[in-house]
Order: C-alpha cells, then structure tokens, then sequence
C-alpha cells in the first residue's frame, strides 16, 4: 500500500543495529529526456522507515513516502492537441499531456506473533495527500498547521484518503484458520505502488487442515466497490476456493 513494484535509479540503506530498524531510499522512477515531442517529466521519490523489532518476530515501523514531478522538464502541446478538461477538472488549466503530481503517504506497519508464533497478526494504516495537477490553484485551508503545509501543499485537484490492510493467522497442530480485511478509499493514491486499485472493501476467511498423507483447505473472499454509496450501482465479487 505505500511502496512496491517499483524501479529506482538512485540509491538506499537499511540498518539494524540491535531492535532498532532504520531504511531510507531515494531517486527516480521516471526521467525524461529533452526531445523536441517528449511531454513527460522526471518523478523523484524519498522514502523511510523507522522500526523496532525483527521481521522474524514482531515489530513497529513508521514510515512514509514522498513523491514529486518536475514540472520544469514539462513540453507544451501544440495547440490543436491541448486536451479538453472534463467535469473532474474544473478550475485547472489544462496546458500539458500530462500534468505534474506530487503525493505523501505516511504510516505505520505492525506485526504481532505470539503463542510460539501459532498467532501471528499483521497491520497496515496509511493517509495518502495526492494533487493530480501541480499547477492548479493553492487552496488555503485556516486549520492546517504551517509545517504540514512546507511538506506537501494542497491545492484545487489534491485529495486525501486513508487505506488499511489487516491479516490474522492461527496456527494449530492440524488447523490452520486465517482471515483478512482490507480497505481502500476512494481518494487514496500512492505513486510509490506500482499498480493499486482503490475504492476497494474485501474480507477473507480461510482454514486448512492437514493430515500425514493429505491436507484440504476452503478459503472465501468478498469485495466491493462505491464505498462512498456515488455510483449508480455497486460491484460486488465473491470468490470461493
């Protein structure tokens, strides 16, 4: 949910002196060269995390992602090919092919065993901010504090949201019992994940029991979409395995 599936060209480090857990990463996802027909831009991103504990036991992280375009890498269209701005971008000036973004997502990553490892509960929360066209208008919002407005400034086409993940494993001698929730919110976006769907709500049961020479399992899963009740209709999946 923050970051994964990604190519950087740049460079990182992790360290774990003792249960301390410290990574950061930093670089580009997109260069763009200066062709006289390239209407791209360059992406950078900086991530970190900061944790105690060991993956192979339990542990806290806090981490975070920021990403940013450069708009000054930006080529104007010609004018005959200038898109027309829709419905979902009014009050944006619509001059590039594709407009500059910038996002932040902050959040906490947790894993919990106990009982030898036989539970075993895994935990993530994120809130993204996300502006699809840096250079639509600033808005300028009385109650932000000035600090959060230096790291990421909300703007007429930013948006914000929040996405969690939780998974809960019981291990037994013969009995495997598992279940799982997921979010995802509509305005929740992350340019650190390669491919993401949002406006998403899944739950998961599974189980599995196992014998010397064989073993059988059953898992159902549901999901759905219009989390926010705007669409017409809502689409609803159940799996059954």
């Amino acid at each position: 949910l923050t970051l994964n599936g990604l190519t950087i060209r740049g460079g990182g480090i992790s360290i774990n002196p003792g249960l301390l857990r410290l990574s950061a990463v930093g670089g580009a996802t997109r260069r763009i060269g200066a062709g006289i027909n390239e209407g791209g831009f360059d992406r950078n991103i900086y991530a970190g995390k900061i944790g105690i504990g060991r993956e192979s036991k339990s542990y806290f992280d806090f981490l975070f992602v920021r990403t940013r375009d450069i708009p000054s890498k930006f080529h104007p269209l010609e004018p005959d090919s200038v898109i027309v701005p829709d419905s979902a971008q009014v009050g944006t000036k619509i001059q590039y092919e594709e407009t500059p973004q910038e996002n932040l997502v902050v959040g906490i990553s947790t894993s919990l065993k106990l009982f030898a490892d036989a539970l075993t509960m895994n935990t993530e929360f994120n809130g993204s901010a996300y502006t699809r066209d840096m250079n639509s208008p600033e808005l300028h919002v009385d109650n932000i504090p000035s600090f959060a407005g230096d790291i990421f400034t909300p703007r007429l086409s930013s948006s914000a949201d929040f996405a969690s993940s939780t998974n809960i494993h019981l291990r037994l001698s013969r009995v495997t019992l598992k279940a799982g929730y997921r979010y995802v919110g509509p305005g929740y976006n992350s340019l650190g994940v390669a491919s993401l769907i949002s406006d998403l709500r899944e739950y998961m049961w599974g189980t599995s029991v196992r014998f010397p020479s064989w073993s059988a399992g059953a898992t159902v899963t549901r999901q759905n979409d219009n989390l926010l009740s705007q669409k017409l209709h809502t689409t609803v999946r159940n799996a059954f395995g």
